[in-house]
């Protein structure tokens, strides 16, 4: 039993995926007009290229079907590991950028020296995007007897669950914290301060995300031949 239909995935993905690349376009852009280009921007273009390439599984994906010809469960196989290992990658990639961008403010604007800090947030970012990349891996290359189910998906199970929430949670409230905190202290007109606030608090969206991803991974299997369509939804939700 599928409980969200073809239509309405590609309805959720095309809009929060349409939505994500209008935003991230106006910033590249803005910032290469102004000249005004930095490490932060180069992050977030990586994962704008990647996130074009995730966007393509919109069209390719289709319901789950115990009579899959070769072909189809090829396709299959491919969507798979795009939404599994894609995502994360982009998701920590605008973590970085946030945190270069934190450094960027701390330069320009403040006394308040936090950018040896923003590096050591990118060294763990790194690594814990390192973790769920080879754990994916490590567990679905170990066995590929998923790819033969209807729904041809690697139920990775708790362990990748809970820690995609744990790390969302931790990586999240730590930006947020110090994103306030630093805002406090950036001396620049109120409506720029509220713009600021707004966009960093974007972290707490991606927080509940997170959260719900996680325990739709957990919950594995109970979701039924539809789960890869639950799934890919709430990554949708979560990249954009």
């Amino acid at each position: 039993m599928a409980y969200i239909s073809i239509a309405a995935f590609r309805a959720v993905g095309i809009v929060c995926q349409s939505t994500a690349m209008v935003l991230a376009t106006f910033r590249l852009y803005r910032r290469y007009k102004t000249r005004n280009v930095w490490w932060d921007d180069f992050c977030a273009f990586t994962a704008f290229i990647l996130d074009i390439v995730h966007a393509s599984t919109i069209i390719f994906r289709q319901e789950d079907s115990p009579k899959l010809t070769p072909k189809q469960r090829e396709r299959k196989v491919a969507i798979f590991w795009m939404t599994g290992l894609i995502p994360p990658l982009i998701v920590w990639l605008s973590r970085i950028s946030i945190c270069l961008s934190i450094a960027r403010i701390d330069v320009q604007y403040t006394a308040v020296r936090i950018r040896p800090w923003t590096y050591v947030l990118i060294a763990a970012f790194a690594l814990v995007a390192a973790i769920l990349f080879s754990q994916k891996l490590y567990v679905c290359l170990r066995s590929t007897a998923w790819q033969l189910e209807p729904a041809v998906y690697c139920n990775i199970g708790v362990p990748l669950g809970y820690t995609s929430i744990t790390g969302d949670l931790l990586a999240d409230s730590i930006l947020t914290a110090i994103s306030f905190r630093l805002l406090w202290k950036v001396r620049i007109r109120q409506s720029q301060k509220r713009l600021l606030s707004w966009i960093f608090a974007a972290n707490i969206w991606s927080s509940l995300v997170g959260i719900v991803y996680g325990v739709v991974v957990i919950l594995g299997a109970k979701l039924g031949e539809g789960r890869s369509l639950v799934i890919g939804t709430v990554v949708h939700l979560k990249v954009a």
